[in-house]
């Protein structure tokens, strides 16, 4: 499990849809601005800023985590895309990808970015709701007290994700896709709907969560390490 930086804010940046991201995200919001958390960016300009900065002097950043709030930097915005990788993997922060960013995101552009940006093998996996669970094996974030040990979410997961360090959250094998529409099929156990892995001196988490659960918000606090 991480230890938490003495800067305890995060930067998030919405570059695409700041607004519906106010809209949409109330419960984390308050969270954040409840611990005086929260620093928000909304354009290029503001978002280089603060990555520049923190890059620069890393032991003096006010920040220590940067979520990604939407996926304009998937294909627009290299700079941005570069300093955020960057302050992962060399000035030891942790990115946190989501909010509106799994809705937004292609499946072959998500794909590509892991590759080029992290190389990683994650991949754009299944997209349903159903009960997902707390992967005691996910030592990564496993272990931060109070996380829920289950909840319903209607998530993007994951294909890919091979450290089972990094899989926080996932169905089991008796758990079913939840919809008024669908028949309740068996899904696949072995995707995460949330993950949480090193990559160089930092973390890359990813919050499948496409609805703003408030359990989500508890998982992303822990994440950016506002919680240990």
């Amino acid at each position: 499990m991480p230890s938490s930086s003495a800067a305890q804010k995060v930067l998030v940046i919405a570059l695409e849809e700041p607004e519906l991201f106010m809209n949409t995200q109330a419960h984390l919001i308050r969270a954040l601005k409840d611990r005086e958390a929260l620093i928000f960016v909304d354009n290029e300009a503001s978002a280089l800023q603060h990555l520049s900065s923190a890059l620069q002097e890393p032991t003096k950043s006010p920040f220590s985590a940067v979520m990604v709030a939407d996926a304009a930097i998937v294909t627009e915005f290299p700079a941005v895309r570069a300093a955020i990788t960057e302050f992962a993997t060399n000035a030891g922060g942790r990115v946190l990808l989501g909010a509106l960013f799994p809705s937004f995101v292609a499946p072959p552009n998500f794909d590509a970015y892991m590759r080029t940006s992290w190389n990683l093998p994650w991949r754009f996996g299944d997209y349903y709701r159903t009960d997902f669970h707390l992967n005691p094996l996910g030592k990564n974030l496993c272990l931060v007290p109070g996380m829920p040990n289950s909840y319903s979410m209607k998530a993007v997961s994951l294909s890919g994700v091979s450290d089972e360090a990094s899989v926080i959250y996932r169905p089991t094998k008796d758990s079913v896709v939840q919809s008024l529409v669908f028949a309740p099929e068996k899904v696949d156990s072995l995707q995460a709907a949330i993950a949480f892995g090193r990559v160089g001196r930092g973390w890359l988490g990813w919050v499948g969560d496409v609805n703003g659960e408030e359990e989500t918000t508890k998982v992303i606090l822990a994440m950016a390490g506002l919680i240990d």
